[in-house]
């Protein structure tokens, strides 16, 4: 977590992204944090899929890496009570507690810092996927076939697909990928003003940014508008015609 700002290649990228595969063509769900890209990528891992990543993939060369790390389970992630069984086991009825806390806190005050403090302290759970389901199956380095741009609508009951081109997709997840790494950004600059810059990590950006555009545009990329309590069955339900076919 704390090098992987500092790992540089020229022709890949880390993209902040679930993803799983089935015969070597991998699927990306792409999106801002919280938008429920783990629930979409432990659905399908349930239903045959091969895991790759939940949270950072590594991308290049129109292919995905993976990039094996522990599952990152929030508290919308618990709501689903065999998951929460799996991650948490009896601990899971305190933490139900906790996070009824805090969204009557949330509810009382109604104000977006508030709504800010109780969300970063609200507990995140770090779980290996073999332990999470034993018996998953891991994939390899894959084909990106299908990209989609997850985004949430508060109008939406059912998910709602469109397509789109890899140039959008890239110049949204490029904001993201930052966002994802605030952390370390906030850090490189204390350092930049007081020990001056470094040429790579400046440039950053535009070369992620390339990558991106090149390891999108063989794919099939669209916008999957999803409601905000997102339901993976329904999401797998719009998408099943595209990514179950030959």
């Amino acid at each position: 977590y704390t090098i992987e700002p500092f790992i540089h290649w020229k022709d890949r990228s880390f993209l902040h992204c679930g993803a799983v595969s089935k015969e070597n063509k991998a699927i990306l769900f792409v999106g801002k944090g919280g938008v429920g890209k783990t629930s979409v990528v432990i659905y399908l891992i349930k239903n045959g899929f091969s895991y790759i990543a939940d949270d950072w993939a590594i991308i290049g060369n129109s292919k995905v890496y993976p990039f094996f790390k522990t599952v990152h389970i929030f508290d919308y992630n618990l709501k689903n009570k065999e998951l929460a069984k799996r991650a948490l086991g009896n601990k899971r009825f305190l933490y139900r507690i906790i996070f009824a806390f805090f969204d009557l806190i949330d509810y009382i005050f109604k104000h977006r810092f508030v709504k800010i403090a109780t969300r970063r302290l609200r507990p995140i759970f770090s779980v290996d996927i073999t332990k999470l389901y034993p018996g998953v199956k891991l994939g390899t380095i894959s084909d990106i076939k299908y990209v989609f741009l997850l985004e949430q609508d508060e109008n939406l009951k059912e998910p709602r697909l469109e397509k789109t081109d890899a140039e959008t997709v890239a110049n949204k997840m490029i904001y993201v990928n930052l966002t994802e790494m605030n952390y370390f950004y906030k850090e490189y600059h204390e350092y930049a003003f007081a020990s001056g810059k470094n040429s790579w990590l400046e440039n950053r950006k535009e070369n992620e940014l390339k990558i991106m555009r090149e390891s999108f545009k063989g794919a099939k990329t669209y916008r999957l508008h999803v409601p905000k309590k997102i339901r993976p069955d329904a999401v797998y339900q719009k998408i099943s015609g595209l990514i179950d076919s030959k």
